[in-house]
Order: C-alpha cells, then sequence, then structure tokens
C-alpha cells in the first residue's frame, strides 16, 4: 500500500491507472479495484497545485472519461462516476469548457439503451453539484447548463419513450436496460 502510495508522485501515474481501467484484457477484479483507487487518487490529488495530478494527465484523463464511460462495466463504471463529479468540482466550467458539449455528444452517439443510460449517469454526476449548492451563482450555472446540455437530455429522453410506447423492446427487457 505504501508503495502504491510513493507511486502516485510519479509521472504518468494517473495515465497507468487509466489505462488498467479501459483495458479489456484485465480481469474485471482488477479494473474495479484500479478505478476504486483512481477516484480515491483524484480525491488526494486533484486540487493540489504542488505534487497533484501533472497537467498533461489532467488533460488526458478529462478526455478520456466520458468516453471510457460507455465502454466499461458498471462495476467500474461507477467508480468513474465519482471521478468526474470530483473533477467537475473542481475544474467545471472555468477549467473545463467542454464538458458540457462532449457530454450532449455522447447523449447523442449513445449506441442503445445501456450507453445511453450511462451518458445520462455520466451527467448526473458531473452536475449534480447543483443540488444544494451554495457556491458561485447557481441559477446562472444551472441555466448555463439547462441551455448547453438540455436538448440532449430532452432527445434522449424522446427516444427512451418512443421505445417504450412503439414497443422498440418488451417492458421486461426495457427495464433491464435502464436500471
Amino acid at each position: 500500500s505504501e508503495q502504491l502510495f510513493s507511486c502516485e508522485q510519479r509521472p504518468g501515474f494517473g495515465a497507468a491507472l487509466l489505462q488498467l481501467v479501459q483495458s479489456e484484457t484485465v480481469d474485471l477484479g482488477i479494473r474495479q479495484a484500479g478505478s476504486i483507487y483512481m477516484k480515491n487518487y483524484l480525491k488526494r490529488r486533484w486540487g493540489n497545485e504542488q505534487g497533484g495530478v501533472p497537467p498533461n494527465e489532467r488533460d488526458l484523463i478529462k478526455e478520456s472519461l466520458l468516453p471510457l464511460v460507455l465502454r466499461v462495466p458498471r462495476p467500474v463504471r461507477t467508480q468513474l462516476f465519482a471521478c468526474l463529479e470530483e473533477i467537475a468540482a473542481a475544474d467545471f466550467p472555468s477549467d473545463w469548457p467542454q464538458l458540457l458539449p462532449e457530454l450532449s455528444r455522447l447523449v447523442a452517439v449513445a449506441e442503445g439503451p445501456l450507453q445511453q443510460a450511462a451518458a445520462l449517469d455520466a451527467a448526473h454526476a458531473v452536475l449534480g453539484r447543483f443540488r444544494g449548492s451554495g457556491s458561485g451563482d447557481p441559477v446562472r450555472e444551472a441555466r448555463s447548463c439547462a441551455e448547453a446540455y438540455g436538448p440532449a437530455h430532452l432527445q434522449a429522453w424522446k427516444s427512451a419513450c418512443e421505445r417504450a410506447l412503439c414497443g422498440g423492446l418488451p417492458p421486461d427487457q426495457l427495464v433491464a436496460h435502464w436500471e
């Protein structure tokens, strides 16, 4: 544990964790453990100026996390949502202006209900800061988010309703996909 903790300070550690988590050839239990470690690593180091996550790794992690949540199994995805939440709380909107456009794009290109649900859950994790937040101007920030992300969310909702009402999927399968 101490060896792993000391490795956190080396350049490339965050990128290596990301690579472990996304590798489909690695056992799911190891990927899940890696995603848990990544969540805790980001909580400890993301906000630190000295000894934190290096800028090039910060960019790599931000660019990789959103597309990754669509491809990983649920146990890993759950931890990645916590990673997104941590980063968004620190960097959004000023240091991550492309977040909402990327979330909207992911909802639009999601292939099937499972990926669409993952994209919507990612948005839920990122935008959760507006629930009970007393910082900044929450009305202005929430309005900006609704304007940028709202159309994609509305389209996802319409698509889900259409599948449910027009028989695109049997009810038991629809429930399984959206749980």
